[in-house]
């Protein structure tokens, strides 16, 4: 062997390896939860929907605004199980729609009005979100394995707790700020998916979650998001009208969490959501665009 070839050998060998040192740097993602309080969250939703109306050639255009305070706790922590029970209170609703004559709204809950309540059916629903009280059960994956008092709390929303993503329940939306983290240790660029089987207001869906880890920083880290939604067409009873539901949708954008505690910290999605309402015989075809971002505030 030329003199020249072993040492060049050993050369490009050690050019493509890592000292322990220098290995690329792998995190294993968990909820670890302490009994006690957790961050509060504060969410704002902003949509803008158009509905086509079987009685006019002019979609229906409409803005729907809301922000929710959301008191977070930990009842119980059962780590060797890896489980978790949280509970989640809403503490202050805002709602803003305009767009359809005679359906505007500007609701605050810290600024309801004698009489308001008894007078219009959407301050309602708002008020029956401010005396819910959920106790989602997560595993410390981070996949929330049930909802307790979602049945009672939809029943009091009818339809409007059913949209995945187009109506102002907070709670419908909850498993998308909290990513289903990988069962192994991972990397910057990892990439992993979560299948999941959910029900709004007893309509089943489907839902595919794309993650990848971007970035880890001071402890914290950085979380791409794809979750594609699957409706199928269901019947749902509202108030005595048989209406067909339906949708498809996609939300895309990162969550912020904290590497110690896997507790999510903040988020920012994109929405877009297809909906088709028959009922009567009508078709009313509904697109809805906006953003949903989630961020803390420490108690």
């Amino acid at each position: 062997m030329n003199w020249l070839v072993l040492p060049l050998i050993l050369s490009l060998s050690n050019a493509g390896s890592f000292s322990a040192s220098e290995m690329p740097a792998k995190y294993l993602l968990r909820l670890k939860l302490e009994t006690g309080a957790l961050p509060a969250w504060t969410l704002d939703t902003r949509n803008t929907m158009e509905m086509a109306l079987p009685t006019s050639s002019e979609p229906l255009k409409m803005e729907m605004n809301s922000q929710a305070g959301l008191l977070l706790g930990v009842l119980s922590s059962n780590r060797k199980e890896g489980n978790y029970h949280v509970s989640i209170v809403v503490d202050s609703t805002n709602l803003y729609m305009s767009g359809v004559p005679g359906m505007d709204v500007q609701y605050h809950s810290s600024q309801l009005k004698e009489g308001e309540l008894q007078e219009n059916q959407v301050l309602q629903k708002m008020q029956a979100l401010m005396e819910s009280r959920i106790i989602a059960v997560l595993a410390n994956s981070g996949e929330i394995m049930e909802l307790r008092g979602i049945s009672a709390l939809n029943e009091r929303l009818g339809a409007d707790g059913s949209s995945a993503g187009m109506s102002n329940n907070p709670f419908e939306n909850l498993q998308s700020f909290f990513p289903v983290y990988p069962k192994n240790k991972i990397g910057i660029g990892s990439e992993w998916q979560v299948i999941t089987e959910q029900q709004h207001n007893e309509i089943p869906s489907s839902v595919t979650y794309t993650y990848v880890l971007n970035e880890v920083v001071n402890k914290r880290a950085r979380i791409g998001l794809k979750a594609v939604i699957h409706m199928p067409e269901t019947d749902i009873d509202q108030e005595g009208t048989i209406i067909r539901f339906g949708l498809n949708g996609v939300q895309s954008g990162e969550v912020w969490v904290s590497l110690d505690s896997g507790f999510p910290e903040s988020a920012k999605l994109d929405q877009t959501l297809d909906l088709n309402m028959t009922t009567s015989g009508f078709s009313m075809p509904i697109f809805v665009r906006g953003t949903v971002e989630l961020q803390t505030i420490k108690r």
